[in-house]
């Protein structure tokens, strides 16, 4: 298939990707670009035997490699921050669901390239948690109470005719 030797034809049935491309038409020329720079990919990837940079896996595939796994422990609310850090530093990480405890957290097992990642990404972590936890917002009900209150306070004002009433 495509000269990516006899096991992407067995894999064809088996497998399902995605391809994205920005265009107002999508022609053959355009499809086989895409499929030309997929390939491309694929065949850096089998050279170097490097995968793609970063994101999240299962604990199972992450441990599979035998690189050093650390694990930290995460409130339920900061998880989705976490999610958006590591991300956006390439950290490869898992996370798992500790539902025995009350409130649940989660485990985050993760590894990164080096040592200097990680220390970005902790503290850009660390950073966005603590501007959530200072940044209190009161509740929408509230907030709407003190607005009530407010034009409740305010002067009324009475027109009254006083020139010219006919």
């Amino acid at each position: 298939l495509l000269g990516l030797g006899k096991n992407a034809a067995k894999m064809a049935g088996k497998a399902t990707f995605v391809l994205t491309a920005k265009s107002l038409k999508l022609t053959k020329a355009i499809f086989m670009k895409m499929l030309e720079k997929y390939i491309q990919r694929v065949r850096n990837v089998k050279a170097n035997g490097i995968a793609e940079p970063g994101g999240i896996q299962s604990v199972k595939s992450l441990m599979s490699d035998g690189k050093e796994v650390n694990t930290i422990d995460i409130a339920d609310e900061g998880i989705k921050r976490f999610n958006r850090t590591a991300r956006k530093y390439g950290v490869t990480y898992a996370v798992e669901c500790n539902k025995a405890e009350d409130p649940p957290t989660w485990s985050v097992f993760f590894r990164a390239k080096d040592v200097d990642v990680l220390t970005a990404a902790f503290k850009d972590y660390l950073a966005a948690e603590a501007k959530a936890k200072t940044k209190e917002k009161p509740s929408v009900k509230a907030r709407l109470a003190e607005k009530k209150a407010q034009i409740k306070a305010m002067p009324v004002k009475v027109k009254t005719a006083e020139h010219g009433s006919r």
